[in-house]
């Protein structure tokens, strides 16, 4: 081992397997006497009795000829704090590690290797940091048919599960397994699992490396006036995910991001809620409110970015949904902070997107497997109310490949969408119309410049106008339905103006 004894620290996101290995480790080595500690072991309650506990440890082991001692969730000691307990237990973990006997090595484990102390992995401690990343789509394979062993489990649904759990770890697919049988037991087929068994695992049990992150947003309600834009998105986000082949025979990366424009109301976050629904079945998504990334601790939003991206590399293949990106990539140079936080936000932001998808030659990427491919693909589809009001440095190729405009829907559009809402809320149309197409017509003209999203509304705010007025009413009446439609028009182009006004001053700035 050499003059000292060697130190390693072994981390991966929860239930990765890192204390299974290490046991598995200890009982496949004779002759090393392993010693395996958790944390909570050295909390005491008497004033220094932490810092002994340590120090017994370790003497316990010195008296081993051959020993090695495994620190389970070390950050929970050894974390970057202030406290003076946790600075008096650290150093004394600190002074051990750097006078270990030769014949003494130190295995820790931790799935916050972000919040160690810096002391920890250097100055000949923990001079290894190993990284236990999710297992690949065969290693998945492969422990679905060790869990499922005693199962009646086809070999097809296994390879769905597999291709289905992108980012899922052991400890995941233990609890997907035990979902989908409890739910084989319910459906009167015990432990014969089925497609439907499997989704309904998929509904309930999250990637680990994905804790902490919100949940895909549903697509509740038809998409109308877009087909262009989803045709788009399926070839160059969804496209290279289910077979990659035509741009790894080109040597060519797909896009790495996707940048979708357009007026509020014309449909983007609606659209990204569509990547959400197509991907989740081949990649993990995560969706990001970019708002809330921003926060007033100096260096915070930095900080939160870069984890985010940690996060989508070790689940790839992931997708990234990013809402209102121009809250964090503002034009540079009108930053007025004195930290100039925005600014740094941005530079982080460029570094990171750089670091995403692929970074292989053409020739690397002819040669490499589709597998190998999704191991580090990673893709950003954002939005914004304008492009003009981002940064050109994030729109530059390489960040944003490609960029798709949505806009209102047009006249073919809207009557699909009237024809959506007539038959979900009953209108008293035979008070003035002779047939209902003949209602979806003057309503489309009546409704130009009208979102969907406003669509819905005027349908709503007249139907609950006339259960106002009567309460046993069965059908909306038409001027309720008018009147509504004057409202929203109205605010329809009053929105739309001030768009106008805010791009046009975005653009007079640069």
């Amino acid at each position: 081992m050499g003059s000292r004894g060697v130190g390693a620290l072994l981390f991966g996101v929860p239930g990765v397997g890192k204390s299974h290995f290490l046991r598995l480790l200890a009982g496949s080595i004779p002759n090393v006497r392993f010693h395996f500690v958790t944390s909570p072991d050295m909390f005491q309650t008497n004033a220094g009795a932490s810092e002994q506990k340590i120090l017994d440890i370790f003497h316990e082991a010195s008296r081993a000829s051959w020993a090695v001692v495994v620190l389970e969730d070390v950050d929970a000691i050894a974390a970057n704090s202030e406290t003076a307990l946790d600075k008096s237990v650290l150093a004394t973990l600190l002074a051990v590690l750097r006078t270990l006997p030769r014949h003494v090595a130190v295995l820790a484990t931790t799935n916050r290797k972000d919040v160690l102390d810096p002391a920890l992995t250097t100055n000949g401690r923990l001079d290894l940091c190993l990284a236990m990343a999710p297992p690949t789509l065969l290693e998945r394979h492969a422990i679905l048919t060790v869990i499922c062993r005693h199962l009646d489990v086809q070999s097809d649904m296994l390879e769905l599960m597999a291709q289905r759990t992108s980012g899922f770890v052991g400890a995941d697919l233990l609890s997907l397994v035990r979902e989908a049988a409890m739910a084989s037991v319910d459906s009167g087929a015990p432990g014969r699992l089925a497609v439907h068994h499997i989704e309904a695992g998929l509904r309930v049990v999250r990637p680990s490396v994905l804790q902490g992150q919100k949940t895909a947003t549903s697509l509740l309600v038809p998409m109308f006036g877009v087909a262009d834009a989803l045709q788009t998105l399926d070839v160059a986000v969804v496209g290279p995910l289910r077979d990659s082949s035509a741009y790894r025979r080109m040597g060519i990366p797909p896009p790495r991001g996707v940048l979708l424009t357009g007026p509020s109301g014309s449909g983007k976050s609606h659209a990204l809620a569509y990547v959400a629904a197509t991907v989740g079945a081949h990649a993990t998504v995560v969706p990001v409110m970019c708002t809330d990334l921003v926060t007033k601790v100096v260096g915070g939003t930095e900080q939160a970015l870069s984890a985010l991206f940690a996060t989508a590399r070790l689940a790839a293949p992931c997708v990234l949904l990013f809402d209102q990106i121009e809250s964090l990539a503002p034009v540079r140079g009108f930053d007025t902070s004195s930290e100039q936080t925005f600014d740094r936000v941005l530079s982080m932001l460029l570094l990171e997107m750089d670091g995403v998808g692929s970074s292989s030659s053409a020739a690397a990427m002819r040669k490499m497997t589709h597998e190998a491919f999704l191991r580090q693909h990673v893709v950003l589809v954002a939005t914004t109310t304008h492009a003009s009001q981002l940064d050109p440095a994030i729109l530059r190729p390489g960040r944003f490949d490609l960029e798709i405009g949505l806009t209102f829907p047009d006249a073919d559009a809207r009557a699909e969408v009237i024809t959506h809402l007539l038959a979900q809320t009953p209108v008293a149309i035979q008070d003035r119309f002779a047939t209902a197409e003949a209602f979806t017509q003057w309503l489309v003209a009546a409704s130009d410049g009208a979102s969907v999203g406003q669509l819905n509304a005027v349908f709503q705010e007249a139907a609950l106008a006339c259960l106002r007025s009567d309460i046993h009413a069965t059908k909306v009446a038409l001027s309720y339905l008018e009147e509504a439609l004057q409202q929203e028009v109205g605010k329809a182009r009053a929105v739309e103006t001030l768009e106008i006004d805010a791009s046009g001053a975005s653009d007079e700035d640069e």
